[in-house]
């Protein structure tokens, strides 16, 4: 704010009677209010919408790049597993069956020893081994499918597999998205039903 500092003077003149002259001096202070230009108020709304847009843009990317992690370590626990159940089979079917020689008497030295079977350790059955591994697949497929698609790679959805069955959670802003992720999981060989629990929050 500026002052501006405004003097008057006033005279009063006798002329007659020797009287002195009288002056009166007044100071006047007016204060002139300073304003930002339409162009800094315009400056710093611009500023403000580019550190928003930027901030949510950095939100968006990491939240994508954390998804895009834990999908990838998904994977790579699933081909550990097959290969871990492709390795058991394969020793399962190399080890010959165990036998066990009973010892005779020694009275009998004319007798042989017979071998007598022992009863494996119980193992998994090979189809539920298949099944769960095929459900980890199908996670991952449609997990996939909905980060690779532009309108929906944007949300936080995520897909569960149980015996062909595909859940589907989440929130997007429109019944069409919605629809639009079920549709999707549906496309993925494997899937029987899909059970739609994505919540829609209209803005």
């Amino acid at each position: 704010m500026d002052e501006l500092h405004e003097k008057k003077t006033v005279i009063h003149d006798y002329p007659a009677g020797g009287r002195p002259v009288i002056e009166n001096q007044y100071d006047h202070v007016v204060r002139e209010p300073r304003s930002l230009s339409g162009g800094a108020i315009a400056a710093l709304v611009i500023t403000a919408v580019i550190a928003a847009a930027l901030i949510t843009w950095m939100i968006v990317s990491s939240q994508q790049q954390n998804r895009q992690q834990e999908m990838t370590m998904e994977h790579d626990r699933a081909m550990a597993a097959e290969r871990s159940a492709a390795q058991q089979a394969a020793q399962q079917s190399q080890q010959p069956p165990n036998v066990v020689v009973m010892p005779q008497p020694q009275a009998q030295p004319s007798t042989v020893p017979v071998p007598v079977p022992v009863p494996m350790p119980a193992q998994p059955a090979p189809d539920a081994a298949a099944n769960s591994q095929s459900a980890t697949h199908i996670e991952i497929s449609i997990n996939q499918k909905l980060l690779d698609d532009r309108e929906l790679s944007s949300f936080a959805l995520n897909a569960k597999v149980e015996n062909g069955v595909v859940t589907l959670t989440g929130e997007v802003p429109a019944d069409t998205l919605k629809l639009r992720a079920e549709k999707l999981a549906t496309t993925v060989k494997g899937v029987r039903s899909v059970i739609n629990d994505i919540t829609v929050r209209k803005e």
